[in-house]
């Protein structure tokens, strides 16, 4: 009777070729294309007139751009690991003001519900922006272009109850993604974060 092998379990016995056909796992072009245009472009020097933290900002922005396009990942991963990089980015630019904040009395605490507020009303307005913008766009495709086009049309719905839920994860999600991102940030003692202004 023999024994039933699968390529991620063998038999003791089996020839030393066979283990060939065990694939180990590869991290897939896909995944490092997106990092390593986000770095190649940091790293270029900004161009004159344009502060760092801003030329680092587009740089965040090109490599989810190529993130989307490639697909590594589903693209609301994709959104959220910009999100999450960009506030991180924020809050070591703003490292100085959250040292003065905390300078004048403001706690962690504080500077992190004021950061996730941040987050939500950033989030807020995007998740408008792109609903309006998608129902406008969607509108044009189905009864202009179609239409013209191609002759044919279809019945428009807007999903209200299913975009509440993904609108209100979103919002809640980069909010939290904001306040974990800045932490390093916070972590920093006060004098040391405002040392460059004395």
């Amino acid at each position: 009777m023999g024994i039933p092998t699968t390529p991620d379990r063998l038999p003791a016995s089996a020839p030393p070729g066979a283990a060939s056909a065990v694939k180990p796992p590869h991290v897939s072009w896909k995944a490092l294309a997106p990092i390593a245009v986000a770095i190649i472009v940091a790293l270029i020097p900004a161009p004159e007139g344009l502060a760092p933290h801003a030329w680092y900002f587009f740089a965040i922005f090109a490599g989810v751009i190529v993130g989307l396009m490639l697909e590594p990942l589903p693209g609301g991963a994709i959104g959220l690991i910009g999100v999450s990089v960009s506030f991180s980015a924020q809050a070591l630019a703003r490292r100085r003001e959250f040292g003065v904040l905390r300078h004048i009395g403001m706690t962690r605490r504080q500077i992190a519900t004021m950061l996730g507020m941040e987050g939500a009303l950033l989030s807020a307005l995007g998740v408008a922006f792109g609903v309006a913008a998608g129902w406008a766009i969607s509108l044009i495709l189905v009864n202009v272009i179609n239409r013209q086009s191609f002759h044919w049309s279809m019945e428009t719905d807007l999903p209200l109850s299913a975009l509440a839920v993904l609108s209100g994860f979103i919002v809640v999600a980069s909010a939290v993604t904001a306040v974990v991102s800045a932490r390093a940030a916070m972590r920093e003692e006060v004098v040391r974060a405002v040392r460059e202004d004395w």
